[in-house]
């Protein structure tokens, strides 16, 4: 992670930087969704991938919800 400095600059670049790292999480994780066939396992491959990724508290239920329609 790069330095960042705490001012209103540094706070938006901090933001963009978190905001990149996420977009590419979720890509990876949709990818990782996307070879399951049940919304169960779409699910499960979606919250793995997350949690490799630093997101913490993905709730498996309400992505099995999402998954399903």
């Amino acid at each position: 992670m790069a330095n960042f400095k705490f001012d209103k600059k540094g706070i938006s670049d901090l933001e963009k930087h978190i905001e990149q790292g996420l977009k590419k999480a979720e890509a990876e994780a949709n990818k990782a969704a996307a070879r399951e066939s049940t919304p169960e396992g779409k699910a499960r491959a979606f919250a793995r991938v997350l949690g490799r990724h630093g997101v913490e508290n993905v709730n498996e239920t309400e992505l099995r919800r999402k998954f399903r329609g």
